[in-house]
């Protein structure tokens, strides 16, 4: 009898821990499909908000990218071959490809006309009447050359990245406040709506304030205009497939976004198109709401238990897997009761363990954008060509995370 109970013992013991009680979403989850039907669905579904997020982030790059060969224009000389006209009035144009860029002779034109001898000794001024350039290395007219943003303007174009990532800044904090007042669903279609609208703007723009403007108003879509469904769908899925979910959706949308960022722009060779081409897309975030389902969580929270059960139905309709009745009336009886646990910012900070937590988030987070980011910017600065090394700094992330994937859960 001993013997038995002591087997029974050490059945228990080996037999896999129970979810916690107080969990029910995951219990649900369980018990409907952990990575069903209706979840690969909205794996796929996310893809369109990773070319989006991508889109938002790096389309900058490529209609205020500089072609580095320019120098001053001289109106005399517009008549003459491009290569004679850039000898005769640029320092150093006839020595060799590092040529001043931000000054030309102040010299006779005519008298230079007759001579056909570039006015060396002669004193030099910053370009007067703007800039020529030669488009080998960026195929197209962007913002910076057709505006002149180079020499001593060649801080408008950072300027206004700058005020990109100030207006993410801004819009992560504005959306996160819209996700938890008005739920997921809401805060991902007004993101996407405020992108395409200052994408849509920048068409419109013509001088240095409005185009900044423009770009602030894109950046308060950074992230948010996909960081919504990636929450949504991070929780209707189980605990054992987030790590490639979550990862494989970034490595496979947004590192796909990114290649095909460069197809379109050496495609459409415009930057105004490409704008469109980015911008208008994101209207497709209006039939989010036939098919992908608000937050049942958030839902809970808020009090509106029967909007929550539909949504889990949904699931079950889909999945073709039912929730046990009494695990479902466990889910309503504890979603209409009053949380009595402070889920605010402030008693993340007032926790030890959750402000450490927080912290060191936020360091990696920063460190890791800051990489990131640096590589993808000096993209038109390394090497000889933009286009290639930018389509290599973006395809290196697939790999990467496709390695963090196999390794993260071991």
């Amino acid at each position: 009898m001993t013997e038995k109970i002591r087997e029974e013992e050490i059945m228990r013991l080996n037999e896999p821990p129970p979810p916690p009680q107080g969990d029910i979403m995951e219990r649900i989850i369980t018990e409907v499909g952990e990575m069903g039907r209706y979840q690969r669905w909205l794996f796929v579904s996310m893809m369109p908000f990773g070319l989006f997020f991508i889109f938002a982030y790096t389309v900058q790059m490529f209609i205020a990218a500089t072609p580095q060969e320019h120098w001053c224009k001289v109106p005399e000389l517009q008549h003459l071959d491009l290569d004679l006209r850039r000898n005769l009035s640029i320092p150093g144009a006839v020595d060799g490809p590092d040529w001043n860029r931000c000054e030309v002779y102040d010299a006779n034109w005519t008298q230079v006309l007759q001579t056909m001898m570039p006015p060396v000794g002669s004193p030099t001024v910053p370009c007067r009447h703007g800039w020529e350039f030669l488009y080998n290395d960026i195929p197209y007219t962007t913002v910076v050359s057709e505006r002149g943003w180079v020499c001593e303007n060649a801080g408008i174009a950072p300027f206004a990245q700058t005020m990109f990532f100030v207006g993410s800044l801004v819009g992560c904090a504005f959306f996160g406040w819209v996700g938890d007042k008005y739920g997921r669903v809401p805060a991902l279609i007004g993101a996407n709506l405020i992108g395409c609208f200052g994408g849509v703007l920048t068409l419109f723009t013509s001088g240095v304030w409005d185009f900044t403007i423009a770009r602030f108003i894109v950046g308060l879509c950074n992230d948010s205009c996909a960081i919504m469904i990636y929450i949504i769908v991070i929780e209707y899925v189980g605990s054992r497939h987030r790590t490639w979910i979550s990862n494989m959706s970034i490595a496979v949308y947004c590192g796909g976004g990114a290649l095909l960022m460069v197809g379109l722009a050496l495609w459409l060779l415009d930057w105004r198109h490409l704008v469109l081409a980015t911008s208008l897309p994101m209207l497709f975030v209006l039939v989010t709401p036939l098919y992908l389902p608000e937050s049942a969580r958030w839902l809970a929270s808020k009090g509106k238990v029967n909007k929550a059960v539909n949504m889990l139905k949904k699931f079950e309709k889909v999945n073709r897997r039912g929730i046990p009745d009494d695990l479902m009336a466990e889910f309503i009886v504890v979603a209409s009761q009053k949380s009595t646990v402070d889920e605010s910012l402030r008693a993340v900070v007032a926790s030890k363990p959750l402000r450490n937590s927080l912290l060191v988030l936020i360091v990696v987070t920063m460190v890791g954008n800051l990489g990131i980011d640096a590589i993808l910017r000096m993209s038109e600065s390394i090497g000889t060509n933009f286009f290639l090394t930018f389509t290599l700094s973006s395809a290196s992330e697939i790999p990467a995370l496709v390695l963090v994937t196999l390794v993260l859960d071991k």
